[in-house]
């Protein structure tokens, strides 16, 4: 991942715009390896440039091209801090 890293939920995230996003933990910088939520993950992709909102806690990001490469749906997704 080459756009953008920061810590969320105790986890270190690192972004890119057309994967998952990949997740280490932030002080050995171990690989967990690349974050679904279990499989509940609808789309393929995962911002780079999610948000957290400020009232709830919540890191909130889209998915573009969620059903595959150069299509032209969107998925919105929010996290809590838990995952």
């Amino acid at each position: 991942a080459n756009t953008n890293a920061f810590v969320f939920g105790g986890k270190l995230w690192a972004l890119k715009e057309d994967s998952p996003g990949l997740v280490m933990d932030p002080a050995t910088m171990e690989t967990h390896g690349y974050e679904t939520f279990g499989g509940k993950m609808a789309g393929q992709t995962f911002t780079a440039h999610p948000k957290v909102d400020p009232k709830t806690g919540n890191m909130v990001a889209i998915g573009y091209a969620a059903s595959g490469l150069c299509t032209d749906d969107v998925t919105y997704m929010e996290v809590s801090p838990e995952g």
